[in-house]
């Protein structure tokens, strides 16, 4: 019981202590790059495709790189565990511009969330994984909201997921 309440007390630490954004304009195609390097070897290992396509090759993001990175790891171990019993393993990252924002999406084919969870999944210590902390999108929804931008979510049971997140230009 001690362990897991100081778990839980080291998981209420990172959610309410997340740093300041710095933010710097960074180019879209090498950071996400970067990421997939990172990514690399637990994905080759799980054997699933994984790819990034960009709209425009000179993108750049105002944001604070160490933040937005934590919450694509974040999205992309949530990816990998959906595709965990799919057939078809994929995960794709498009970044595109529409209005007056820059979209990062990730999408994968995994199984889906069913709608009971969709309304919980933002919720601070919500989890479906056995070993779950439950702030991962949690705390992704407060640091795309310290970036002025929002994170959304559409899902179809057995066919898939995607999170989008939007950054105001």
């Amino acid at each position: 019981r001690s362990e897991r309440l100081l778990d839980f007390v080291q998981n209420y630490r990172k959610l309410t202590r997340v740093p300041k954004p710095v933010f710097q304009s960074i180019n879209a195609k090498n950071f996400l790059s970067t990421i997939g390097i990172l990514m690399r070897e637990e994905l080759s290992r799980k054997s699933i495709h994984f790819a990034i396509d960009l709209a425009k090759e000179n993108l750049e993001l105002n944001i604070d790189p160490v933040l937005i990175e934590q919450v694509l790891i974040n999205l992309i171990r949530n990816s990998i565990n959906a595709l965990e019993d799919s057939i078809k393993k994929q995960i794709k990252i498009n970044v595109y511009s529409e209005d007056h924002s820059v979209i990062v999406e990730v999408s994968d084919t995994g199984k889906g969330i069913p709608d009971k969870e969709m309304k919980e999944i933002f919720v601070p210590f919500f989890s479906t994984k056995k070993d779950g902390s439950g702030i991962g999108l949690s705390l992704s929804k407060q640091i795309m909201a310290m970036h002025g931008g929002r994170i959304r979510v559409s899902s179809i049971v057995n066919e898939g997921t995607s999170f989008y997140l939007h950054f105001i230009k």
